[in-house]
């Protein structure tokens, strides 16, 4: 439950500044990469936000497969389910992210090398 909390108020964070939009912002500039969410978002290549990321989707996907009994063919038809889902980025740094499944399980793999998600079992800890 802790981690699902957790990994639901990272969604809310990049939801929001994927939401944002405009290239304009409230917050002030600083100029530093790492004070911006939506700059990480949009690079792609920051590994927490591409970990963030596999987990939110990791997230949504065992969410349909409780509702569906079955885990999406692909990325693509897993963004087709709502629009919501439609609006993930499901790439890291414009490469797609690899996905596996049986159907039953699935893994999601960072193309960049930040690491995989097999169901809910990420390849790396917090």
């Amino acid at each position: 439950m802790k981690k699902l909390l957790s990994v639901t108020g990272m969604l809310a964070l990049i939801l929001m500044a994927a939401c944002g939009g405009g290239g304009s912002s409230d917050a002030e500039d600083t100029g530093h990469p790492e004070d911006s969410i939506s700059e990480q978002v949009g690079s792609g290549q920051d590994e927490n936000v591409c970990r963030v990321t596999m987990e939110s989707i990791a997230m949504m996907i065992l969410n349909e497969k409780g509702m569906s009994g079955s885990c999406p063919p692909t990325l693509e038809d897993f963004q087709e389910l709502s629009p919501a889902y439609a609006e993930f980025d499901i790439t890291c740094g414009g490469t797609p992210y690899e996905y596996e499944t049986d159907r039953e399980n699935f893994t999601i793999t960072c193309p960049n090398g930040h690491g995989s998600i097999h169901n809910d079992e990420a390849t790396w800890s917090w």
